[in-house]
Parts: C-alpha cells; structure tokens; sequence
C-alpha cells in the first residue's frame, strides 16, 4: 500500500491542497516560446502564388466572413482566411511542425508560405471598442507581438456530430481508410537516434497531458522509454495526491492506478517512439470529396500544434478517445483507424485511457486556455 502522507512531504513538502495546487501551477504550463525553436524565423516560402498579406491585412480580415475561428470548449482556434487561398493562424511551433512534415514525411499537409513576427497589428480586437476595457491594451503601442503562420488554405468541410451522423455507413469506412493512411505515414517518420519528445530533438509539449508535473529534467527529450515512464509516473502520481489532498487515502481507483503502473508498463507493447499528433479528433481534419468518386475523400490534418515523438500507444489511446460520436461508429472507426497501427497495442491503450482520464489535471482546472 502506498504511503500517502509520506508522498506528499516528499513531492510537496505539505499536506495543504492550495499549496500543492499553487506549485503545480507554477510549474510546466509555459508555452515554448518562438526562440527556443530550432527552426529559423521568420521563413518565406519562395514564389508564393500571390503577395502574402501583411498584419494589416490579416486585421481587416477579422471583422469578415473570412473570419474562420471556432470554438473548441471554452477556447477559441483563431483562424483567418485571407486572399481566398491562405489561411493565417498565430504560432509558436505548429510552423516548425509543418515544415519539418513537409520535409521528412509524405504526410498531406498544409503547405506554409510564410511565418514571421509583427507588433502593431491587432488581429485579435484589443482595441475594439467591446473589449477595450478588458484587454488593458488601448493603444497600439502596447499590443502584443504576434506570430503569424501563413499557409494554404484547404477546401472541404471539418467533420462534427452531426455531419457525421448524415454519413452513410460506406463513406465514413472511406473516411477512416483515407485518415488511417495519413497516421500511416506519420508513423513510418524515421526517429533515428530514438528519443521521446518533438521534432528536431527537442523538449516535449510543455502542457501534454502525461507529463506536465514530471520533474525529470525540465520538458525532455527523454532518451530511453525508462526516462519517460519515470516522468509519465511522476506526473500521475502528483495528480493522485492532489485529487486526494485532505483524505487518508487516495480517492477513487487512482491508487489501484498507481500501485498497478510500473507492471502495466513492464508489460506494455507499444513502446517504441512514434511520430503522434497529440491533438488527434475530427474536427482538426479537412475532408475534400473527390472530383470523380464524392463517395471518397481526400483528408488533410490542418492542425499541427501538438506533434510529439511519443510511445506508439499514446496515438493508440488517442485513437481510442476519438473514435467517434456514438457507440456505434465506435466500433468502425477503431476498426479503420487501428490499421495505421498494425499490430494495434490495445491493452496498453485501454491501460493508459483510464490512467489519462482519472490523472486530468482539467478536472482541477489547472491548464491554462490558449
């Protein structure tokens, strides 16, 4: 049995939940600023096919139909299309991430024309007269520096509840088979040397989900799988004790979850490092019927903030969470989608599904909204 009370002198130094709170967040939840990427900015692709829009331009987009932000909970996915063909979105290292596909991988993606910096320009309203008084910013001046991400904007459709609902059942098997070549190809990325963490060798997603406390080292690269299950422990088991702080023991499964975690993992299959898209559902996929079968699709993934090389059962699970708006579709997406990860590690997957579910820092409201 462990030791509650003796973990959290150890991890925490107390037993009072809002200072354990307080060091949690203080710790980890840093975005990877700009100049911490090995990729050199700003970056212009050559003979773009027409001039790429300055600041100004994307600005005046905001206040159009061009205007393409979503909302996704309670965070809005800031997105601009300008001159028909791009679309702008602000970055830190989702321009890397698709440079670096373009590059070494034969995945579809959105090819980049442009990402650079600019302070001046207010894409995101500051000044506008209904957020003035919220913002704190009044003058231009005092705007933030933005990071601007140019690339081609895809046609098609995003894929929600209801879209998916009016599908017929062989059109999304065509769906899946098309999105399960994609994951195909980003897993097949060659990581040589291995390691665990982002493209080019680099520290790992400050907020992935697993990882966020671990106090191994402060992101990665992790260089062997003992060096990231250590911190994927790490991590669960600072959740536990602040999801159980006041109470003798752990609350729930979570100590079943945390007793069980290092012979799961000996266990585990599904190692190896693969490249992953941490951020995987339909919503962040362009579907585009095909001109001579509109039965069958092109996909395209248009989101690539969150790219990670990560064990192969974290897309896995991923795959798990994300297959499907009922049960079911459950059963043909997992099916279409698995066959980008033959041999499927489904124990593993289950294993570290419910782990990610009761180990949520978004239960404590502790990640931070960007």
């Amino acid at each position: 049995m462990l030791d509650k009370a003796d973990l959290e002198m150890k991890h925490f130094g107390t037993h009072e939940r809002l200072e354990m709170e307080e060091q949690l967040r203080s710790n980890g939840l840093d975005m990877l600023p700009v100049e911490c990427l090995k990729q050199s900015f700003p970056y212009y692709a050559p003979n773009p096919p027409v001039p790429i829009p300055t600041p100004e331009e994307i600005e005046e987009e905001r206040r159009t139909a061009n205007n393409l932000t979503h909302w996704r909970g309670h965070n809005p996915s800031k997105v601009h299309r300008v001159k028909s063909i791009f679309a702008v979105k602000f970055f830190s290292k989702e321009a890397e991430n698709l440079l670096y596909l373009a590059e070494h991988s034969e995945v579809r993606v959105p090819k980049v024309y442009a990402a650079f910096s600019h302070q001046g320009a207010d894409p995101e309203g500051h000044l506008d007269p209904q957020n003035i008084m919220n913002s704190g910013v009044k003058v231009r001046v005092d705007l933030p520096r933005y990071y601007y991400l140019v690339m081609e904007y895809i046609p098609g459709k995003d894929l929600d509840e209801d879209s998916w609902a009016a599908l017929s059942r062989p059109t999304k098997r065509n769906m899946c088979r098309a999105i399960a070549e994609q994951l195909r190809r980003l897993r097949s990325v060659p990581c040589s040397p291995p390691y665990y963490g982002r493209v080019n060798h680099q520290c790992r997603e400050p907020d992935f989900q697993p990882l966020v406390y671990a106090n191994l080292g402060r992101h990665g690269p992790y260089e062997s799988y003992d060096d990231f299950e250590k911190a994927f422990y790490d991590h669960s088991l600072k959740i536990g004790l602040l999801l159980s702080a006041g109470n003798p023991t752990f609350a729930g499964a979570m100590e079943l979850y945390l007793s069980t975690f290092h012979d799961s993992m000996e266990h585990a299959t599904g190692t190896e490092p693969k490249l992953t898209h941490m951020d995987f559902h339909f919503s962040n996929i362009r579907f585009t019927p095909k001109e001579d079968k509109p039965e069958d699709f092109d996909v395209t993934i248009i989101d690539w903030q969150d790219l990670c090389w990560m064990p192969a059962y974290i897309q896995a699970e991923s795959v798990l969470s994300s297959a499907g708006y009922d049960y079911y579709s459950f059963g043909l997406v997992w099916t279409g989608l698995s066959r980008a990860m033959e041999p499927f590690p489904h124990n593993t997957a289950l294993y570290i599904k419910e782990l990610l579910r009761a180990t949520s820092s978004h239960t404590l409201g502790l990640n931070r909204t960007w």
